[in-house]
């Protein structure tokens, strides 16, 4: 998966079925910063490490056009509790760790 960021408050999720992978891309004409992102920065805060933000899951699955569909949400927070371990994700607090990716 692909969090998207644009300009002003353009964020999409692409590449939704995904579940082995999530970053942060900057779009063509994008901000330098995500934190820029009106849509990014509601959603993130930046992580320990320069360059990973750690992103609030449920809005994540409000971006995607199968927020509705269980069987999605249930592979999403599969791949959440699988990486979880490896401390990208913290389930408690419902947030996911995501790196830019150049």
């Amino acid at each position: 998966m692909i969090l998207l960021c644009g300009q002003s408050q353009s964020l999409t999720l692409e590449d939704a079925e995904n579940f082995r992978a999530f970053d942060i891309q900057i779009a063509e004409h994008g901000p330098a910063d995500p934190m820029e992102n009106e849509g990014f920065a509601g959603m993130a805060e930046p992580a320990e490490e320069p360059g990973h933000y750690w992103i609030d899951a449920e809005k994540v699955v409000g971006l995607s056009a199968h927020a509705d569909d269980p069987v999605w949400k249930g592979k999403f927070h599969d791949m959440l509790k699988a990486v979880e371990k490896y401390g990208y994700s913290d389930l408690s607090k419902g947030v996911i760790k995501a790196h830019v990716k150049e």
